[in-house]
């Protein structure tokens, strides 16, 4: 997918937070490609060549119980009750009208021990416990797939729960989308989880994605919508997200308490409202976070005392931000983060250090500001000046964070003129680049 910066340059910051189709900012011929990526729905298992057949005539988990250890059921469309437990090897595999519904009390569909698999039916439902987890499918065990599964009408859609080496893939999940999303149940829910796959899944109107103590996973390709968190990961190292898109979500991504992670080539749009975040971190250490897209975020990139530990490092390079009210946030004085080779486009404002502090100590290099205004006289493509981010009301709301409600207002824009007017009232710098980059804007190939 081609994403052309330029096509951005035009749209006012108001426009740009209506920019969430996506697609609207590729030109050209990759604009009907990317339009399909988005609304694409997940791929879909096929049928095996063999198997028990099932009607809905008969009760499915009696057939389970029957069948030989390791075979394929394959079921007709219809209604299936709930709830079911597969194990021993066992496969389901049915059509999107083969529905297994829940029977008002408990998780429907519980997939317990090793190489079972879940294919391409629906679940409709659970119990209403939250203390009890009530889900649509849980999983617990070794080398199990969920894959192109339509479920809806759950507290909580897919949890998993103490596995290994499962894969959750190309599923469609739908919360219950109430208005309180604190009282909706997670989309996705992996706890003690690791060596897995979670990838090209569909999420909308559920609370969060949820990755807790769960090591060495790859989370890619997916497409959260309307939620809180689009992933939040928690105690969970070495993971990998990439190729995700969050759009229209409180919190696109939040790592908490998490190591050695790579956040590579994601789409974070539209996370608005005073708690709104791109991309958020709070004690994490050891991200290396590039190649992503940040477009109408209320903060595009969050630390909170970020890296954490002494000898650890954030690196942030090669990312795009556009119409952020704030492109970079600091909760504190940032310490061993490198900033560099990123772009920055009609953000309202660059930088927001709580506290009265700066990020001065941020390695700051190679950054293409649009609000720079020096020169290249040598025609290196690297200003010849360096780059240097001042704001009066950014240290005002340092200062005083309640003013934060004023950002974007004639008010906070008439403090800028007067910060860049008076001398007497210039601003202490807050970010500085000693070689901002003077290219034209590129296009960026976001891998899919």
């Amino acid at each position: 997918m081609f994403l052309r910066s330029e096509q951005l340059l035009v749209v006012s910051p108001i426009v740009g937070l209506a920019l969430l189709a996506i697609a609207w900012l590729i030109p050209g011929d990759s604009q009907a490609a990317a339009q399909d990526f988005l609304n694409a729905s997940p791929p879909r298992p096929e049928r095996p060549t063999n198997g028990l057949e099932v009607s809905d005539s008969v009760s499915l988990q009696e057939m389970l119980e029957k069948a030989p250890e390791g075979s394929t059921l394959l079921l007709a469309p219809g209604e299936y009750q709930g709830p079911i437990l597969i194990e021993r090897g066992l496969t389901i595999w049915g059509p999107e009208d083969a529905i297994i519904v829940t029977s008002g009390e408990g998780t429907t569909v519980r997939m317990h021990g090793e190489n079972c698999a879940a294919l391409g039916f629906s679940i409709r439902g659970s119990g209403t416990r939250y203390d009890l987890l009530d889900a649509a499918l849980e999983l617990q065990g070794t080398g199990l797939r969920a894959e192109g599964l339509n479920i809806s009408g759950a507290v909580y859609g897919i949890i998993a729960n103490r596995s290994h080496r499962i894969t959750l893939r190309g599923n469609q999940v739908v919360g219950t989308g109430q208005k309180a999303m604190g009282l909706r149940g997670d989309g996705i829910r992996i706890w003690e989880t690791n060596e897995s796959e979670v990838s090209h899944n569909r999420m909308r109107n559920a609370r969060d994605m949820v990755i807790w103590y769960s090591n060495n996973n790859r989370i890619f390709g997916n497409e959260v919508r309307g939620s809180r968190y689009g992933t939040h990961l928690m105690y969970s190292h070495d993971n990998q997200v990439h190729g995700n898109t969050y759009v229209g979500n409180v919190v696109g991504l939040f790592s908490m308490y998490s190591r050695r992670l790579l956040l590579e080539n994601n789409i974070f749009a539209n996370s608005s409202g005073s708690a709104g975040i791109g991309l958020g971190m709070k004690e994490s250490s050891d991200l290396e976070i590039k190649n992503n897209l940040f477009v109408g975020n209320e903060r595009g990139l969050y630390f909170d005392n970020s890296p954490f530990g002494r000898d650890t490092k954030i690196e942030v390079h090669s990312n795009e931000f556009h119409f952020s009210s704030v492109a970079l946030d600091f909760h504190d004085p940032p310490k061993n983060i490198s900033i560099q080779n990123n772009l920055f486009r009609n953000n309202w404002s660059l930088v927001a250090v709580a506290g009265r502090g700066d990020a001065l100590k941020v390695l700051t290099t190679g950054n293409d500001f649009d609000t720079y205004q020096g020169y290249d006289l040598d025609d290196d493509t690297v200003g010849d000046i360096p780059f240097e981010e001042r704001s009066m009301s950014e240290q005002l709301i340092s200062a005083r964070p309640s003013l934060a409600l004023f950002r974007g207002t004639p008010a906070s824009g008439m403090l800028e003129a007067i910060g860049q007017l008076l001398p007497l009232y210039k601003p202490s710098p807050l970010l500085r680049d000693e070689t901002p980059t003077m290219k034209q804007p590129r296009d960026w190939s976001l891998a899919r």
